[in-house]
């Protein structure tokens, strides 16, 4: 063989070998309440990705091949009013994989929204299950999605692999049907269905801010003298301000968090 085959050849085997073998198949998918459960698999995976990196991230590092994380494009259809009618509705995303044999296998799932390929450690997921379990499994509740066509990105981070294809398979869990008095109550107003009865609503942090990080253990307080709400996750001490429906986000504004942690600092009543 000549030396310019040979050297065609070995150009020709690193183009092919270029392109990753554990890319995402399919690749993307359309989730709806008449579509059925999606499903799809990738791998095997061999290089590890062990980010975020403690005490420097919020979230992974992806950039193939060097930190390899893989991605699916994920688009979920929803009619108008599916949250009014299925208000305890959500999306289930679950990762999982059969260990090779050396039971130190580890991978997490982050899911964000839009159409993104790329992180530098930066950005807080949406969503995320990032633990030592197997399966890992991130729910997305109906009352954070929108009504209509939305997009989201799935991504893998092969944590500590050893070599596992995985497979990640998303569902719409509609739950029981509401049929009466649908119309979400105020923030602090009476229960239409049963008065005076305790209940419970979800608020969302603004998108973009540390509130929104998933790590960290969450600490709630309420002062009745000032009726402020105040959380915590990572450090930085948020007031949550509650809208006049539950699906809105709480407001947060950057001049009270910088004033909150003076007072931190200072040892002030909050």
């Amino acid at each position: 063989m000549s030396s310019s085959v040979r050297f065609r050849s070995c150009v020709l085997f690193l183009l092919v070998s270029s392109f990753p073998a554990w890319a995402a198949t399919p690749a993307a998918g359309t989730l709806s309440p008449t579509s059925g459960p999606l499903s799809y698999s990738s791998g095997p995976f061999l290089q590890p990705n062990p980010t975020p990196i403690p005490e420097y991230d919020i979230g992974p590092e992806c950039n193939n091949p060097i930190e390899v994380c893989d991605f699916y494009a994920l688009t979920i259809a929803l009619p108008s009013g599916y949250a009014q009618t299925y208000p305890q509705a959500h999306v289930e995303v679950t990762l999982s994989w059969a260990d090779t044999g050396t039971g130190k296998s580890d991978y997490d799932l982050w899911l964000f929204r839009g159409n993104v390929s790329g992180f530098d450690g930066s950005e807080t997921a949406d969503w995320e299950s990032a633990s030592s379990a197997n399966p890992e499994v991130a729910d997305m509740s109906i009352l954070s999605l929108p009504a209509g066509t939305s997009n989201y990105t799935i991504a893998v981070v092969p944590y500590t692999p050893t070599g596992e294809t995985v497979h990640v398979t998303m569902q719409l869990i509609s739950g029981p049907a509401c049929t009466s008095n649908c119309t979400a109550a105020p923030f602090g107003g009476a229960d239409a269905t049963t008065p005076g009865a305790p209940r419970y609503q979800n608020f969302y942090a603004p998108h973009g801010t540390s509130a929104e990080g998933g790590a960290g253990e969450f600490n709630i307080g309420f002062n009745p003298h000032t009726g402020r709400i105040m959380a915590m996750n990572l450090g930085a001490i948020w007031r949550l301000t509650p809208g006049s429906d539950p699906v809105d986000r709480p407001e947060v504004r950057p001049h009270d968090r910088v004033e909150l942690d003076r007072r931190r600092e200072r040892g002030l009543r909050l």
